[in-house]
This record gives C-alpha cells, sequence and structure tokens, in this order.
C-alpha cells in the first residue's frame, strides 16, 4: 500500500497550520448529542465524529454510503438484497444479512428513531443537520448495536419563512431535486416541508441480454414537520415522512467458475458466461450483466417522529415516539445470466413501534444523572418463491426430479419485544477528573411463527409440513465505564470500557426443526484509551484512539446434519473475533477560509474460533479461525480539503477527496469475497453568487471498480442434501460500486428577511 501521497499531504497540512497566518479562522464547537443533552464533542470522554452539513456540502455527498472513510474504520457497502439496505461494518464489527429478524451490528438512528433492519438504512442526505457516528456501544442508546451507531438528525422549523433548493444532473442519465420550505403558522407554532426526487443513473449497467438499463431509480420522499414550542419549558416536535422506491433491483454479475453447477447443468455446454479467470465476471466487463428476468423493486414507508421535551421541577424530560411501517416486493434473477436456473420472488411487510423516555438532571452539585425506559416492537412477515432451480436440481440428479414449472414457496413471520431501562451516572471528582458510569438491562422476547419450504404444481402443495413455532428470550445487563483527566484547556485523556449486544433469533430459511430452532445472543466488549485537544488557538485539532474488542457468540452459517443423513444450512452461535486497532482524526484551519480533515484507522482482526461440524467425518470439528473475518481492512485513510476565498462578485470554492482502504474481506470463505486495497479521488469546483451555488463535481475521479458484496449459493440453501457429505455450490455472484459519477449541482438560497 503506497501511503506517500495521502502522508504528504498531511504533512503540508501540519506545516501549514503552524506557518503563522495573522487572520485564520478558528474550527468553532462540534456538539453532540447522543448522551440525551448538547455536549461539546472535544470535552465528550467518548470516541464521536460529528459531520456538520456544511462539512459535506462542499462536496458532492447525497447518501449515507458517502462517509464512509470520513469516519475512521467505518465501512458501507450497499446491500441489492433489500430496497436501499447498506451492509455497515465499523471498526470490523458489521452485518450483511437482510433477514427483518436479524439486527444489525451497527445502529442507525433518524432523529432518535432506531431503523430495525438493513432495509432503508442508505438514507438520503439532503435535510440534516449533523451526523453523529459513535464508534463504541454504550448505555445512552438503547437500541441493539454490537460496535456503536449513526445517528442521522434533521434540521427543525425554524420559524421563518425561508427556501432551500438544490438540482442536479449527471452522467448516467442521473437527475435529482430537493427542496426544503420553512414557514411560520403562529407565534409558537412553526412547519417545515421537504421533498426529494431521484430518477435514473443506471445507464452504467447495461444488460446484454435485454438491452436495458439495470440500476435505474426512481424514488420520492416527503416530509412534514410541525413543531410548537411554548416559552423554554415545552416542545414538541411530529415529523411524517412518506417516501417511495420503483427500480430494478440493482445488477449483480455471475463469477461462477467451473465447480459451481450452474456452468455445468445449463443447456449450453460449456456455459459461455462462466468465469476464465480469477476475478474477471462472465463477460469480461464489470459493467455488463446478462440477467433474463425484469428485476422490479417497489418499496413503500410512512414513517411517524414524535419528540416531546419538557422541563419539570429542575429535570429534563425527552420522550421520542416513532413508528415505521415499510412494505417490500422485489425480483431477483439469483443466477445473474440468461439461462432459467434460479429466480426469486419475494413480498415483505415491517412494522415498527418505538418509545423512549429519557430524565436526566443533577442529582447534587457534582452529581449528575440520566435515567430512562426504552420499548421497541416489531413484527415482520415474508412470502418468497423460488422458479426453476427445483427442476435444475433434478435434471443435474442432485435432488428427486421435479416437474418444470414447480414452485418452491416459504412463508415466514416473526414478532418481536424489547424492554430496557438504563441509568447513568456523572461525578465531577475534581476540577480535572470526572468518572462516569452506567448500565442497561434489556430483555427481549421473540416469537417465530414459519412455514418451511413447500414445492408447489399448480393447485397441489407437497410436502405439506407442520409449522415450526418458536419463542426465545435474550436477557442482557450491560455496563459503561470512564474515566477522564483534564490535562489543560486545550486537552483531556479518557480511558473507556463498554459492552454491546444484539439478541439472538431465528433463521426465516429454515426447512426442518433443527434449522428453526434459535440462536443466541452476540455479544462484545470494548476497552479503549484516547486522546483529544486543540492547539493553536482552535485551529488544529487531533484525536487520537486505541481500543480492543471481544466479539463473542458471533453467528454464522454453515452446513450441518440435521437428520441421519440429511444435511442443512444453519445459523448458529459458532465463532469469536478479537480486534485491536488505534484511530486518528485530525481537522486543522491553518488558513482562512482553507479546511482540512485526516482520518486514519489501523485494525487487526482475527478469529479466535470459528467453530463448525466436519460433515466428511462427523462428529469432528473444523476449526475455520485461520480466516479473516468480513470488512475489517487493516487501513482506512481519508484526506479532505476544502478551500473558499473570494473572488469577483461572489466567492470560490474547490474541493478535494482521497480515500484509501486495504484488503478486505466481504464472504470470509471464499477467495472471490477479497477486495483489494483501491483508492478514490473526489473533486468539486463551486461558485457563490448571491442567492446561487453553482458547483461542477467528479466523484470516484480515477473509476476505481472494487467489489462491494461475494456472495455464494450452495444447494443447502435451498434444498437439504440427503445421502452425500459434499454440498454442491450453485452460483457465486457479486456486484460492483458505482463507477466515476460527473454532474452539475445547483443550490438557491433565497434570504426573504433582507
Amino acid at each position: 500500500m503506497n501511503l506517500r501521497i495521502p502522508a504528504a499531504i498531511l504533512l503540508a497540512c501540519i506545516c501549514l497550520s503552524v506557518s503563522g497566518q495573522e487572520s485564520p479562522e478558528e474550527l468553532g464547537d462540534a456538539t453532540t448529542h447522543f448522551l440525551k443533552e448538547d455536549r461539546d464533542v472535544q470535552w465528550t470522554p467518548h470516541s464521536v465524529t460529528v459531520i456538520k452539513r456544511d462539512e459535506l456540502e462542499s462536496s458532492f455527498k447525497r447518501d449515507l454510503e458517502d462517509i464512509e472513510s470520513i469516519v475512521p474504520g467505518l465501512i458501507i457497502d450497499r446491500m441489492n438484497t433489500t430496497p436501499r439496505g447498506a451492509a455497515i461494518a465499523l471498526r470490523g464489527i458489521g452485518s450483511s444479512g437482510a433477514s427483518k429478524g436479524f439486527d444489525p451490528a451497527v445502529a442507525v438512528n433518524i432523529d432518535g428513531v432506531y431503523v430495525g433492519t438493513h432495509t432503508n438504512r442508505l438514507q438520503v442526505l439532503f435535510d440534516f443537520e449533523q451526523i453523529e457516528a459513535v464508534r463504541s456501544p454504550h448505555t445512552f442508546e438503547n437500541n441493539p448495536n454490537l460496535s456503536g451507531s449513526i445517528n442521522i438528525e434533521r434540521t427543525k422549523p425554524t420559524g421563518e419563512l425561508d427556501v432551500d433548493v438544490r438540482a442536479s444532473v449527471g452522467i448516467d442519465d442521473r437527475r435529482e431535486v430537493d427542496a426544503v420550505i420553512n414557514f411560520p403558522i403562529i407565534d409558537a407554532l412553526s412547519g417545515k416541508l421537504a421533498v426529494f426526487w431521484k430518477d435514473g443513473g443506471g445507464e452504467y449497467m447495461k444488460n446484454v441480454y435485454q438491452s436495458r438499463d439495470e440500476n435505474t431509480e426512481d424514488y420520492q420522499l416527503a416530509s412534514l414537520t410541525l413543531n410548537w414550542q411554548f416559552q423554554d419549558l415545552f416542545e414538541a416536535t411530529y415529523t411524517f415522512d412518506s417516501e417511495s422506491s420503483d427500480q430494478t433491483t440493482p445488477a449483480i454479475l455471475n463469477i461462477s467458475s467451473p465447480a459451481d453447477l450452474l456452468c455445468s447443468i445449463t443447456t449450453n455446454t460449456p456455459f459461455p458466461n462462466c468465469r476464465r479467470g480469477f476475478q474477471n465476471p462472465e463477460l469480461d466487463s464489470l459493467r455488463l450483466t446478462a440477467q433474463n428476468f425484469s428485476n422490479d423493486r417497489k418499496y413503500e414507508g410512512e414513517h411517524h417522529t414524535l419528540r416531546v421535551t419538557f422541563d419539570a421541577f429542575g429535570h429534563d424530560f425527552v420522550a421520542i415516539t416513532g413508528v415505521r411501517d415499510n412494505d417490500e416486493s422485489m425480483d431477483m434473477d439469483l443466477d445473474a445470466s440468461n439461462s432459467d436456473f434460479y429466480h426469486v420472488e419475494q413480498n415483505q411487510n415491517y412494522e415498527q413501534f418505538s418509545q423512549e423516555i429519557t430524565m436526566r438532571g443533577e442529582w447534587q452539585e457534582n452529581l449528575d444523572y440520566a435515567a430512562g425506559i426504552y420499548y421497541l416492537d416489531t413484527a415482520y412477515n415474508i412470502y418468497q418463491r423460488e422458479f426453476h432451480i427445483l427442476s435444475e436440481l433434478g435434471n443435474a440428479g442432485f435432488s428427486e426430479g421435479r416437474a418444470p414449472g414447480s414452485i418452491q414457496e416459504l412463508s415466514s413471520a416473526q414478532d418481536s419485544e424489547m424492554l430496557s431501562v438504563f441509568a447513568h451516572a456523572e461525578y465531577i471528582l475534581s476540577d480535572r477528573w470526572i468518572a462516569d458510569l452506567g448500565i442497561r438491562w434489556s430483555e427481549v422476547d421473540r416469537n417465530f411463527n414459519h412455514i418451511p419450504s413447500r414445492i408447489r404444481l399448480g393447485d397441489a402443495l407437497s410436502p405439506l409440513r407442520t409449522q415450526l413455532i418458536g419463542d426465545e428470550t435474550s436477557k442482557e445487563l450491560l455496563r459503561n465505564a470512564g474515566i477522564s483527566y483534564k490535562v489543560d484547556e486545550e486537552a483531556m485523556v479518557y480511558i473507556r470500557y463498554s459492552e454491546g449486544f444484539i439478541p439472538g433469533g431465528f433463521d426465516e430459511n429454515a426447512m426442518s426443526a433443527v434449522a428453526g430452532n434459535s440462536y443466541g445472543s452476540e455479544t462484545s466488549r470494548t476497552g479503549e484509551i484516547g486522546l483529544k485537544s486543540d492547539w493553536w488557538g482552535d485551529r488544529l485539532r487531533v484525536n487520537v484512539v486505541y481500543y480492543k474488542t471481544e466479539l463473542d457468540n458471533k453467528v454464522e452459517r454453515f452446513d450441518a446434519y440435521v437428520d441421519s443423513g440429511v444435511i442443512e444450512s444453519l445459523l448458529d452461535n459458532v465463532a469469536e473475533v478479537e480486534i485491536s486497532g488505534w484511530e486518528v482524526e485530525i481537522k486543522a484551519m491553518p488558513l482562512e477560509g482553507l479546511y482540512i480533515h485526516t482520518a486514519y484507522s489501523h485494525l487487526n482482526s482475527d478469529y479466535n474460533q470459528y467453530n463448525i461440524p466436519n460433515l466428511v467425518t462427523p462428529g469432528e470439528i473444523i476449526n475455520l479461525a485461520n480466516l479473516t473475518p468480513p470488512r475489517a481492512p487493516k487501513d482506512n485513510l481519508f484526506v479532505g480539503l476544502d478551500y473558499q476565498f473570494p473572488l469577483g462578485p461572489g466567492r470560490f470554492g474547490v474541493y478535494g477527496g482521497y480515500r484509501l482502504f486495504s484488503d478486505y474481506q466481504t464472504f470470509p470463505t471464499l477467495p472471490e469475497g477479497e477486495v483489494k486495497n483501491w483508492t478514490a479521488w473526489d473533486v468539486a469546483i463551486s461558485y457563490e453568487w448571491r442567492d446561487f451555488l453553482f458547483r461542477i463535481f467528479s466523484n470516484n475521479v480515477k473509476n476505481k471498480e472494487y467489489t462491494q458484496n461475494v456472495n455464494q449459493i450452495t444447494q443447502t440453501n435451498i434444498l437439504p442434501v440427503e445421502g452425500r457429505n459434499v454440498v454442491p455450490s450453485l452460483i457465486t455472484s457479486t456486484e460492483y460500486n458505482q463507477p466515476r459519477y460527473n454532474g452539475l449541482e445547483i443550490i438557491y438560497r433565497p434570504s426573504f428577511q433582507k
């Protein structure tokens, strides 16, 4: 890995920061809110990155995916298996399963409301105040997580009439428009209307079989916010969101090899779309696919958020109510080829209700406290149909023969309730020393009602299996403690210990009672020591942290015997991971108008154990601890420079961003799952004149292409394997990132107060 270019940039930044300019600007304060009150992030003894709206607006960053690498150790990959889905990893801990019953390892919260599934986590960033990335679990955030959370805070109504309109056009026929209108209603009541529209953008993925663009999206989001404030004692903010997406399921590329069944049993012999070299997709291009089905995907969502704050006898109360209702339908051509090999249709509904109540205040002059209760109720149901694959497996002799037209279908549902109670106390020992301690107790009850896969031919169903009904209760007591020392007015050091968890659950793809058994909770323990400092008159900010995390009872998918001579795919707690690393964040304003942000992460991630059954020798165990855990690159670097200065009647701006990731895995058991180290550049040039801002941008200037996800489907993912100890691999596929994106953006912000 070549670090000479970013190292030179960083050295230049440091030299500039001490060059003695006469009138540099200050970085100013950044405020974090995850502690349920406003705190200066530099005097908060937690690893938190706060990204303000202005920082992202200087470039062209529109989705949550775009903050990848700006936060040390953060990876965000798109997921094609769920609408606007994202596989998010933080400090080498993440999750990528699309199942509604599997809680994400990294929590995403919008205005304090938890997004309980991987769906719709790829949020559009058009009406937000700031983003906080908290890089360790803590007792204040009541949602499940193993490695931290990403908190998106949207703007509140201003109470004045103002308009913010943005429009952009770019290559690949992509168009976006968003607008935010603030307006007064009466003295204490104000409102805000926000709308976003996106269309096209898929011309970079061509379907050579259907002669169509694959990754287009027609997406709309409308949001209405009302804010009522009574003096300084009471405030209520209600937001209603309605969003819809009509798009093609993002294209996947067939990288199957001759070892995969797809290559040997299809009617084309030899199958022309099988990989002809390592990491060489089927059509010798990362931008060509041959999917022969429609791949339509639709998503509808309605969300309600109510936040109430009030002061009662010197104690502050915050109540946050959230309601989310999502409907999804998807077609997925999982063989990623022009063969009728494996196609899936899926319909899902997900409902969520959450209620959080927090009370905080001052118990004594030197003792602050916070306590609260959190309730989360979720429910999902799924109906899925699988086409072609049964007859293909039968023709190959890997299962009993099925007539053409046979369809495999399953239905599954799960209800979940979580109740959490937490308390946190902060004790001021002296002018320099502060200690804090928090606990959180959570109980999660899950009910599983599952009808395993059945075969349908016309109106006939076989076999008529009994429903699998299960209950799982998880109870966890989590601790969080820290102590901080104020070195002087410019620096603070701290030590912290924290614990996190995500509850156990059930496999919605289970085909037998054994596979339908529940798996247990995953837990994490993190210790860290950090330094936060502001130097040279608040012009240079340097934060450094070293951490070590132990992840226990990690859930992995593997094959095992579930009956005499029958092998099936299972989910269970079979692995442990140990992670250690250090992170550096540097922000500087060495010259007036020049802002520099550098983030670097280095981590080591290893399986301590990864024990699965040996199918060849029943009763023996295979330890896969030599594998590399997913989405855990050793090195991750970001360097961004934003320079703005007066020019003529307006203001000129230049932005440049550099991103680097070293090698990491997306699918530990597959060599093809390795993402080779990659670098990318983003640039933008803007000019602000009166109420207008014009920006020309280019993201991923070098047109770097890299794998985001690799997946392999085996027979045990579809049908049990009987009478053999070898599990055939059927298909290997992948998806790639968006290539270079160039365009023009216009922002209009008239001032009605002049």
